[in-house]
């Protein structure tokens, strides 16, 4: 785990000194973000936790959502968010992991099929 100086801290994959990969970064008022990071951008699918108690789950572009996600009210009114649908990070909240996991648990599954029949000397099924 990282602490920095302002209270945030980061628990996660790192690559030459950025965040890559999975990570959980926690802010210092308390919003997170789980999810999938490159060069320590949210980049790919996560989920990020509003400090309004609000949730957007779904995928990111260079630190913005950005894509298909859901967006959830702390009132419990829901949003599917659909493409070219762009939420500026300056207006991030808070987000969990059910729709990563999801995703994550479907390209470890497709990627254990991709390796079972592709491996040499098995046949593809």
């Amino acid at each position: 785990m990282c602490a920095y100086p302002n209270g945030s801290r980061y628990a996660g994959e790192w690559f030459i000194n950025q965040h890559e990969g999975y990570g959980v970064y926690v802010a210092a008022d308390g919003e997170r973000y789980c999810g999938q990071w490159r060069a320590s951008r949210k980049d790919g699918v996560g989920r990020y936790y509003y400090s309004n108690g609000d949730i957007y789950d779904g995928e990111w572009s260079k630190n913005n959502a950005h894509g298909m996600g859901i967006y959830i009210h702390v009132n419990g009114n829901t949003y599917k968010v659909h493409p070219p649908f762009l939420i500026s990070s300056t207006h991030t909240t808070q987000t969990h992991v059910l729709l990563l996991t999801l995703l994550l648990t479907l390209a470890h599954m497709h990627s254990l099929t991709h390796t079972l029949t592709h491996s040499p000397g098995r046949m593809a099924v």
